[in-house]
């Protein structure tokens, strides 16, 4: 009887540690930033390659933020570069959250589990 229990508890176990694994920041970020910077790169040499548009117009109003960035060949790898940089902060600050928050959630089910005992040995 001990070994099943012991069974049950240890899969229990390793299911709680799946469903909560930390998220690697870094590799989020790395990705992230990749993904991103991928994407204004392509996007910004299609316009390029496309032709005058309102897309044009639009994707210029980035330089706003981005400094240097224009919608050329140039800004292109500018948007990369900042694509990357934005992708990689929005990526990791996710990662570290998501961290953050599912390690308050399961201190706070450790507390409240026993809160719980703790109560249900002094009803007795």
């Amino acid at each position: 009887m001990k070994s099943i229990v012991k069974s049950s508890h240890e899969t229990a176990r390793s299911v709680f540690l799946h469903a909560f694994a930390r998220l690697d920041a870094l590799a989020l970020g790395v990705a992230l930033g990749c993904w991103s910077g991928l994407l204004l790169l392509g996007s910004t040499w299609f316009l390029v390659l496309r032709g005058g548009s309102s897309a044009v117009s639009f994707f210029a109003l980035l330089a706003n933020y981005f400094p240097g960035y224009t919608v050329t060949w140039q800004g292109g790898a500018a948007g990369l570069i900042y694509g990357f940089l934005t992708g990689f902060t929005v990526g990791w600050g996710f990662a570290r959250l998501r961290n953050l928050a599912v390690r308050l959630y399961v201190a706070l089910a450790k507390l409240k589990a026993a809160y719980s005992m703790l109560a249900e040995r002094i009803d007795q």
